[in-house]
């Protein structure tokens, strides 16, 4: 919070942290100094002088000092309602100063640009519309300007009708589109006034009628959904009437999502980092998964070709062992009919027979299956 004390011989201007409830900073007015603005963040004062802008650094005091261009009087400095931008008014020693006004558009450095048109303006709402617009009034007639607060560059142009009045357009539209103005109807008896909405494209305009012929100031509310009129009570001037209408401003979508994240950005601003570590994280735990299942399948095939090659070496031995004790059991049969049949071995004819003595390979030493032409291990011809 800032507050201008009016102690010394030009006043203070003091900075105050609401958190704590303690005084953080003040600034000593000096001769030329017209007033000062805050900056959104609370480390920076902007001081404007005479043809000067001062910005200070909080708390240590430090400042560096900008001119402003040109040889015009500076009439005071404002910050645009939720930006950092600035704006700086100049007066010139013409007469007529309303058609001499020159405005400069700074930055948080104060770097300083010219805005728009600026010679013969006079901007008479410091952008109250979320701080997007401002309207001024420009050349003889008068006519109204529509000034982006952003950028500095004029947007719309709104001609006045015969039945308006210099300041009579009171708010603007989110977009630009619309502005809301306020009008005496000249057609009704009872001097009552109204609201009129109108097209700052095509200039189309709509009247709805105020019941009370005191002075009212309506604006935009709810996204420009609704208009809320203020006036005092023709006959208690203590009592305050409000009176809410339905604008009839349609947005798609988009812009209300457009409108929501600007309302919103430090939500907005957190649900994007959210999403996007979100979206991170879940990329990571596929990819980790991925990496585990081809480690996976990595070993299961490195596994299967050595537990098949044991499996045939173990059937390749069975079989081996199964041949083995088959022919012990014929040369055990063998003798054991010999032995029953009392007959002497001279006696029995003499037929060949293979040898019982059982043949081993050469080449790896594996006990031969009789008749084998090749090794089961090795696979050498059997010689």
């Amino acid at each position: 919070m800032t507050a201008y004390c009016s102690n010394g011989k030009y006043g203070d201007f003091c900075v105050f942290n609401l958190r704590s409830n303690k005084k953080t900073f003040t600034y000593k007015f000096e001769k030329g100094d017209l007033n000062a603005v805050l900056s959104r963040d609370g480390k920076r004062l902007y001081v404007c002088s005479n043809r000067k802008l001062k910005i200070i650094d909080i708390p240590d005091g430090s400042t560096s000092i900008k001119e402003i261009p040109g040889n015009a009087q500076s009439n005071g400095v404002i910050r645009v309602y939720g930006s950092d931008k600035l704006f700086i008014e100049t007066l010139s020693d013409d007469d007529d100063s309303r058609y001499s006004t020159s405005y400069f558009m700074a930055d948080y450095d104060g770097n300083i640009d010219k805005v728009a048109d600026g010679n013969k303006i006079g901007v008479y709402n410091w952008g109250d519309n979320w701080g997007k617009y401002f309207l001024a009034f420009t050349g003889e007639n008068p006519d109204t300007i529509v000034i982006d607060s952003h950028s500095g560059k004029q947007i719309r142009y709104v001609i006045r009708n015969d039945d308006e009045t210099a300041f009579d357009i009171s708010d603007i539209s989110r977009n630009g589109d619309i502005a809301l103005a306020r009008v005496l109807s000249w057609d009704s008896h009872d001097n009552s006034r109204a609201i009129r909405l109108i097209d700052t494209k095509t200039g189309q305009r709509v009247d709805c009628k105020i019941k009370s012929d005191s002075y009212c100031s309506p604006e935009f509310v709810n996204n420009d959904q609704k208009i809320v009129v203020d006036y005092s009570d023709a006959e208690d001037p203590t009592k305050m009437h409000i009176d809410v209408y339905k604008s009839n401003i349609h947005y798609s979508p988009i812009e209300k999502l457009i409108f929501f994240a600007q309302d919103n950005m430090s939500i907005v601003a957190g649900g994007g980092i959210a999403l996007v570590l979100m979206i991170i994280g879940g990329i990571a735990v596929v990819c980790v998964h991925r990496k585990k299942r081809a480690a996976a399948q990595t070993n299961i095939a490195g596994t299967a070709p050595k537990a098949k090659k044991h499996k045939r070496s173990r059937h390749k031995k069975y079989a081996q062992q199964e041949q083995v004790a088959q022919q012990s059991f014929t040369d055990s049969a063998f003798d054991t009919q010999w032995q029953s049949s009392g007959e002497s071995l001279t006696d029995i004819p003499q037929q060949p027979f293979a040898s019982s003595a059982p043949k081993f390979c050469r080449h790896c030493g594996t006990p031969l299956v009789p008749e084998a032409k090749f090794c089961p291990k090795c696979g050498h011809p059997v010689e």
